[in-house]
């Protein structure tokens, strides 16, 4: 949905433009061949963020954070929760939690990020301090693992090289996985440009934390001045370019 910026007008969120710049056709037709699944998903992950944030806004005064209780309600994202626990602990001071953060408490100043000339906007997860500086991290869950390219083994790429296989030829989870990093990559780095022009905070790093039900969670960190960044960026620019030129946005 549009978020209403003051002085800034109406601007839609990065989930609307990456949707209405992918293949509609193909995530139709995923949602009827598995009905209901990304409502849950959905719900899980929802659940998982609040029982996260709980977490690292607890002891902010006294140093000593606690560790939320999952009750029965909440049996289905333990997994989840128990995925995230290890990259949680190293998290220093956390200076926003879907909305902006002042000594462990929301300050009332910002509850989304912009870009007033690029004209999109979004709602960070977390940005905390970690020991290489200041980071925005994206938190997914996820039954299944995210791949940042082809498995090594066996060397998908050389065989759709030699087109020995076709790209639908690869697993669906990994072909599944695969855009699904592509996806949290942009977002990431919508979202760490955004923070800097439109609310003066400039992070060090970008990372994505996929936890996964049981297993220990994926990390996958891009540093400000590395050429992942500049290719996550490019692509971000390459969707807005596509969003906006668009007949009916005209």
């Amino acid at each position: 949905f549009p978020v209403t910026i003051p002085l800034a007008g109406k601007f839609p969120s990065f989930s609307t433009i990456w949707f209405e710049t992918s293949n509609q056709d193909a995530l139709k037709a995923w949602k009827a061949e598995n009905p209901g699944v990304a409502e849950e998903a959905a719900w899980r992950g929802t659940r998982t963020h609040n029982w996260a944030e709980d977490y690292l806004l607890s002891g902010a005064n006294s140093g000593d954070r606690t560790m939320p209780e999952l009750g029965e309600d909440n049996a289905d994202i333990k997994g989840f929760c128990y995925s995230l626990m290890p990259e949680l602990f190293r998290m220093g001071e956390v200076v926003w939690a879907e909305e902006s953060i002042n000594n462990g408490k929301p300050d009332g100043k910002h509850s989304c990020v912009w870009h007033p000339e690029l004209k999109y906007s979004g709602r960070p997860d977390i940005i905390a301090y970690n020991e290489s500086g200041l980071c925005l991290y994206d938190i997914k869950t996820c039954n299944f693992p995210y791949y940042a390219q082809l498995p090594m083994e066996p060397n998908y790429k050389q065989k759709l090289a030699d087109k020995e296989i076709t790209w639908m030829d690869i697993p669906r989870e990994i072909r599944a996985g695969m855009l699904k990093y592509k996806k949290v990559r942009s977002q990431l780095l919508a979202y760490a440009v955004a923070c800097e022009v439109s609310i003066g905070i400039k992070v060090d790093s970008v990372c994505a934390l996929i936890s996964l039900p049981d297993q220990c969670c994926q990390s996958f960190t891009i540093k400000r001045d590395s050429k992942e960044w500049g290719w996550a960026w490019k692509h971000w620019l390459e969707k807005l370019d596509k969003f906006y030129s668009s007949s009916k946005k005209n």
